[in-house]
């Protein structure tokens, strides 16, 4: 019977593709060219698919189709897009990709609904359910089938009404329904039954014939099932005993009992076997015999031959129950041994729960005390946050309040030196600058050494020249040293006339730093400062700055060596109040110069004197430096401001003296405006001309950020493009950048130089 089936649908599956390939599947596909690649056209039936993929990559052939379907969808032809896509959905399903292929499918189905074509639409479905069929699922294959049927019924007669029904035979015999599926070829047959000179048709009644044949046998097993089986005693088939042989729900005391009953039913009911097997070899029609009235003698041969092999199961079966049987008390001792094993496990297992109770207890504990521990560094970390904003903002205020009435101190003992003092007035100017200087170099160190501490301090990557660098600081303190009678000496030597790239103000201020306090510690004798650069060892194109400060002074007591870089630390409170300084000079350069990946190491002996030695990596570069402006004359730039005209906007009485004074001192036949807030300013400037603004930050009404917005935006040219230079209290890097943002074009920074201001409007008014 098994392999009667399996010829059978071999040769069904020949049919149905012999049908395909000759008339295809679907009647709405255009024809192919013999050169399908020269043309573009569409590709035809499931012939003209094998054809191109016979002979062409099939990555080529769905690229070709790929190309058609682009084509129609830009053009909105959707006649062609849903043919486009249904050939495309062959293709795949060629190559076995079935998800793809149905996305094509569907693709081409919802195009059609919206041109109305059923006959096309049968197609796609049928398509769509061959699809299925290829992937397993007989089920769907069968709904689609019969979608496509549904749109044939104006086209039963048709021969794609005939195909649609062979197909959909075709998966009902694969889920072994052979009577839909004769349904199904009866009416394929009744349309090609006129196609006498095919083979396909001749296959397709062969079909037929051989599934009613099939379906003959089923009800002769059937009545073999019903009829004789169903008279025996028992009433129940040796499937129904292997059934109740499997059953879970046995209890374990009665499983010896329920086998020895079942052995003897299987033995009784062999002989009832053995019994109507002799009947049917003596012709006898009683008994169950009676149900097969009317079968045939080769019927009853077969009959013969069913209970024998039935005969021959049964002897399995009783040899079968009697292994279990055995097997069944092998296992009830098992179980014995497997009951006591648990109990004496069980025990172990609630130990082990409990222990596992109590950790998970513990560590939930532990947990609940780790949150509160996480949750006061949470607290502690938002105050810390909180009270490092608060001394941010202090600073920020302290650092503004400081220098503006520093600004009018510093600038009105620069203006007083001008007016020709007495000896004993320029001693008193001469202590009110140098206590100010002090003061300013104190304000700049408590900043620059908290936004060290903040991890704010960013450092420049410029090109500059080390020799530069040496020279500026010689010039810086040689009239310090000249005062003190001691000899200051520079030396250097290997490559410091070389450009690198770094923060050379950084560099300045460490250089500064520790050579102003060797001279300043130095009361004979000289202070020589050696600078030196070599290659890197470890890093190509860097060098290695290094740089000895060595002084005859007074030296460093040996205790005090190791705190010599803390803040606020000095050699003794003897040694503060002697020679001044906050002791955070050090302290600041020994963070730059580590922010800059070097290092800064001390020798000393009291007495005798120190020596500081930094090393400061910094990488060559070759980008030019541009030539110095001569910074030591004023009288170049200040000649080409003849005639300037100024707006000073700034609200405060002596910082506005200092600045008019300061530029009436440098500049000749300068006129200059003030102005007491930042909207005067920008009043003044509405109706007059003016060369550039010096612009105060904190005003008044209007604030100087407000004031040079307005000018930049409201007002019209050329007056929104005069030069505008803000004086700023506040050095911050933050506030430097704000102004720039809101439109200023330079900024100084309160107490300003003379020289400086005049240079910085110069650069703005003459370029």
């Amino acid at each position: 019977m098994t392999n009667n089936r399996i010829s059978v649908l071999a040769i069904f599956l020949f049919f149905t593709c012999a049908v395909l390939a000759q008339k295809g599947v679907n009647d709405s596909i255009d024809g192919i060219d013999a050169n399908p690649f020269e043309n573009g056209k569409a590709i035809a039936d499931l012939n003209g698919i094998r054809r191109i993929a016979r002979d062409i990559a099939p990555e080529k052939a769905i690229k070709l189709v790929e190309i058609q379907l682009a084509e129609a969808v830009k053009s909105n032809n959707k006649q062609e897009i849903a043919d486009a896509s249904n050939r495309l959905g062959l293709l795949y399903l060629r190559e076995s990709e079935y998800l793809k292929a149905m996305s094509a499918f569907n693709r081409s189905s919802d195009t059609l609904i919206m041109l109305n074509n059923p006959v096309k639409m049968a197609v796609v479905f049928a398509n769509k359910g061959f699809t299925m069929h290829k992937k397993g699922n007989e089920g769907d294959a069968v709904q689609l089938y019969h979608r496509s049927l549904h749109f044939l019924e104006n086209s039963q007669g048709t021969e794609v009404f005939a195909l649609v029904n062979a197909l959909a035979g075709q998966s009902f015999l694969s889920i072994k329904n052979y009577a839909e599926a004769l349904e199904h070829f009866q009416k394929a047959y009744e349309i090609l039954e006129h196609w006498q000179d095919r083979k396909e048709t001749q296959k397709l009644r062969e079909l037929i014939h051989s599934l009613q044949k099939t379906m003959n046998d089923q009800k002769l097993d059937s009545l073999l099932g019903k009829g004789m089986l169903a008279s025996m005693s028992g009433g129940s088939t040796p499937r129904n005993i292997e059934k109740e042989q499997s059953d879970p729900n046995i209890k374990s005391g009665n499983i010896e009992e329920n086998k020895n009953q079942e052995l003897s039913d299987l033995e009784r009911k062999r002989k009832e076997l053995e019994f109507e097997l002799k009947e049917l070899q003596e012709g006898k029609n009683s008994g169950a015999a009676s149900n097969i009235d009317g079968i045939a003698d080769h019927d009853r041969e077969r009959l013969i031959s069913v209970l024998n092999d039935k005969l021959t199961t049964q002897d399995l079966l009783i040899s079968k129950k009697t292994q279990e049987i055995t097997k069944n008390e092998l296992q009830i001792a098992n179980a014995n041994s497997l009951r006591n094993m648990l109990l004496g496990g069980s025990a172990t297992v609630v130990m082990l729960i409990l222990f596992i109770y109590i950790r998970l207890r513990s560590r939930k504990k532990a947990f609940r005390i780790l949150e509160l521990k996480n949750e006061e560094l949470r607290k502690t970390r938002d105050k810390l946050k909180q009270s490092e904003h608060f001394k941010d903002r202090f600073l920020a205020t302290m650092s503004h309040e400081i220098r503006t009435p520093m600004n009018a101190v510093m600038g009105m003992s620069n203006l007083l030196m001008n007016t020709n003092p007495s000896e004993q007035q320029l001693k008193y100017i001469d202590a009110i600058r140098k206590s100010s200087e002090n003061l300013l170099v104190l304000l700049n160190d408590i900043l620059d050494l908290s936004r060290i501490e903040a991890g704010q301090m960013k450092l420049e990557q410029i090109a500059f020249n080390l020799s530069n660098v040496i020279d500026t600081v010689q010039n810086t303190l040689k009239f310090k040293a000249e005062e003190k009678g001691i000899e200051l000496k520079f030396s250097g030597q290997n490559e410091i006339g070389k450009t690198i790239s770094g923060d050379p103000v950084r560099l300045i201020q460490i250089l500064l730093n520790l050579v102003s306090n060797a001279v300043k510690f130095t009361d004979a004798g000289y202070v020589h400062v050696y600078v030196s650069a070599m290659p890197s060892a470890s890093k190509e194109d860097w060098l290695n700055v290094n740089i000895k400060v060595s002084d005859t002074g007074i030296g460093i007591p040996p205790h005090k060596m190791e705190h010599i870089f803390d803040v606020f630390s000095q050699a003794g409170t003897d040694i503060s109040r002697k020679y001044g300084g906050t002791g955070l000079g050090l302290a600041i350069s020994k963070n730059l110069i580590e922010l800059q990946g070097g290092s800064i190491s001390v020798k000393s002996e009291l007495g005798k004197g120190s020596e500081f030695m930094v090393e400061i990596p910094y990488k060559i570069s070759e980008v030019p430096i541009a030539s110095g402006r001569d910074t030591n004359s004023i009288q170049s730039p200040s000649g080409n401001l003849k005639g300037l005209r100024v707006l000073l906007a700034e609200d405060n009485e002596f910082n506005r003296i200092v600045a008019e004074d300061t530029l009436k001192s440098l500049i000749e036949d300068v006129y200059v405006e003030a102005a007491y807030n930042g909207k005067e300013a920008v009043d003044k400037l509405a109706i007059s001309d003016f060369d550039i603004i010096l612009m105060d930050l904190q005003m008044p009404e209007m604030n100087g950020y407000d004031a040079t917005v307005y000018i930049r935006t409201r007002m019209q040219e050329p007056k929104n493009k005069t030069k505008i230079l803000a004086l700023t209290a506040s050095a911050t890097k933050a506030e430097m950048e704000k102004c720039f943002e809101s439109g200023m074009d330079e900024y100084i920074a309160k107490p300003f130089e003379p020289e400086e201001l005049v240079l910085k409007i110069n650069k703005l008014v003459r370029h």
